[in-house]
């Protein structure tokens, strides 16, 4: 999903997510066929309880992230791992929006022959991740882990590896999408030419330090330049896949 604050942009997810968050969310108001709102049909579609109660639940989006699903009155509620939560409604069977206009996304319920619903499909960015429904204990603990590394601020051990390899292909005007999620591969490319522009004022990367971890499990990082400071965040998988960051916009 994607979140702006003022130093930096986060592209995760849901990490949502999301950015631009890779991870991130829908917009509100997007026209369809016919002139209706997604909002106005939101209003005509709306589910009754037990429809909606089969989708709560928690689905894997990644080995540290988790995406849970509550019924709140007629609509959903989604949360990613150590982030906000936010308001999705009933687009048409199965499918859902987010209301934020901050977020442009949309999560697709998928449901076995005998209907019950097996996995949650995220798209944003121009990409689709697929999220299998996992037990509430299996999610437990993946957020347990998260909840122990930013206990003890901890860093990961391939963070700084990977963020080094990120930032040298940011400035080389290429994604590496062998070590890049799909949906932080799709955010990143939207905002490749304004961080391009960014490093170059900074100069050439001279040192890595690590700062903290944050609530979500990414790694947060300061970076000195030639000519300045820039700061950073990164979350990686067992195979140093980079599922989540945030960069100097």
């Amino acid at each position: 999903m994607t979140q702006r604050n003022r130093k930096s942009s986060i592209l995760m997810a849901g990490g949502l997510v999301v950015g631009s968050l890779c991870l991130a969310s829908a917009a509100a108001q997007v026209s369809q066929p016919g002139g209706a709102s997604l909002l106005e049909q939101a209003q005509l579609a709306r589910s009754d309880a037990t429809s909606l109660n089969r989708y709560s639940g928690a689905y894997r989006f990644s080995e540290s992230t988790v995406m849970w699903v509550d019924r709140e009155d007629d609509h959903l509620r989604v949360r990613f791992t150590g982030q906000g939560a936010d308001d999705i409604y009933a687009q048409g069977k199965d499918t859902f929006f987010y209301t934020s206009s901050a977020i442009d996304a949309r999560i697709e319920f998928v449901s076995t022959e005998e209907g019950a619903v097996s996995a949650a499909v995220l798209r944003q960015n121009g990409a689709v991740t697929r999220m299998p429904r996992i037990e509430q204990d299996a999610a437990v603990l993946i957020e347990s882990a998260v909840e122990q590394r930013f206990a003890t601020q901890t860093a990961d051990p391939h963070s700084q590896a990977a963020l080094r390899a990120f930032v040298e292909s940011i400035i080389a005007g290429r994604i590496d999408r062998n070590h890049v999620n799909a949906q932080l591969a799709g955010a990143l490319t939207n905002d490749l030419p304004k961080l391009q522009v960014r490093l170059a004022s900074l100069g050439k990367p001279l040192s890595y330090q690590f700062k903290s971890v944050g609530e979500n499990g990414i790694d947060q990082y300061e970076v000195r330049h030639e000519r300045g400071v820039s700061e950073w965040g990164i979350l990686v998988d067992s195979n140093e896949v980079i599922t989540s960051a945030t960069v100097p916009l």
